[in-house]
């Protein structure tokens, strides 16, 4: 004997809407929700001044290796004694839109290509770095670190 054809479409009815609701839910799209602290269109956040870890790596050791923000020497041009790692603090201006950094360095002639690395680590925030490779004798880059 077989089923009344009613209660066969209702039960499947049911059965389909056990998987359509929660479906739609998932795939319905929906308006973003406003931030807390939406920021401006075009408004730059202020820098804040960090205490900042400075960590510089190179494979062959330079003759002089100057690092500068602004102007104002990091790692102030040195001619003896370098050893890698070379490690510094400071305190310096950081902010969403980024650091930029000047290295310079120069190599005795005849020093084979060569990498420097440059890593920053502000307080409460994750440590970055930037790695050149110098060909020749002489390297100056900007380096632009972003949080």
């Amino acid at each position: 004997m077989r089923g009344s054809p009613l209660l066969q479409c209702l039960i499947g009815a049911v059965a389909f809407a056990l998987f359509a609701i929660p479906l739609a839910r998932l795939t319905v799209a929906r308006p973003a929700l406003p931030r807390t602290k939406a920021a401006k269109a075009g408004a730059v956040e202020p820098a804040t001044v960090r205490h900042t870890f400075i960590r510089i790596r190179f494979a062959h050791a330079p003759k002089t290796l100057s690092l500068r923000h602004d102007g104002r020497e990091l790692i102030p041009p040195s001619t003896s004694g370098l050893v890698s790692p070379l490690e510094t603090e400071t305190s310096m201006p950081v902010s969403t839109e980024g650091i930029d950094l000047a290295l310079t360095a120069r190599w005795p002639d005849h020093t084979p290509d060569t990498a420097v690395t440059v890593e920053l680590e502000p307080d409460e925030l994750d440590a970055r770095r930037e790695t050149r490779w110098a060909t020749g004798s002489a390297m100056d880059e900007t380096l632009i670190f972003k949080w």
